[in-house]
């Protein structure tokens, strides 16, 4: 008997806008964005453009992971240890990686050590 594993995991983005980061929950909020340049327009009630909004827009993909503090972990969350230990989750070939600050090298996939960071932020509201 074959043995059969079901892994799923939501597929859902936020996005900084450069001011605030946005959750969209379906494909409607996404419709301001130009994803191939990554900028948002405004557009009136008739659909007609009103300006661009000149701020790059951030698309971060959620990892299907939830940190120790019950938080929702993203792209470019910024993630600590309880002895004061950062890190910033990002993507690398195979899968989600924390990467350690002041460090060159990637500590772990990002499964393997999830439980033990909390989110604290991301890179993108701290600057």
């Amino acid at each position: 008997m074959a043995l059969k594993l079901k892994i799923m995991r939501k597929i859902k983005f936020r996005i900084f806008n450069g001011s605030e980061m946005k959750y969209p929950t379906n494909i409607q909020e996404y419709s301001n964005i130009e994803l191939h340049t990554g900028y948002a327009k405004d557009y009136n009630k008739d659909g007609i453009l009103i300006r661009p909004t000149f701020k790059k827009c951030v698309f971060m993909q959620f990892t299907g992971l939830t940190a120790k503090n019950d938080i929702d972990v993203y792209e470019h969350d910024i993630l600590e240890l309880p002895n004061g230990t950062q890190g910033v989750v990002e993507w690398l070939e195979c899968g989600f990686v924390l990467k350690l600050k002041n460090e060159t090298v990637w500590q772990n996939l990002l499964w393997n050590v999830v439980n033990h960071y909390t989110v604290v932020g991301n890179i993108h509201e701290r600057q």
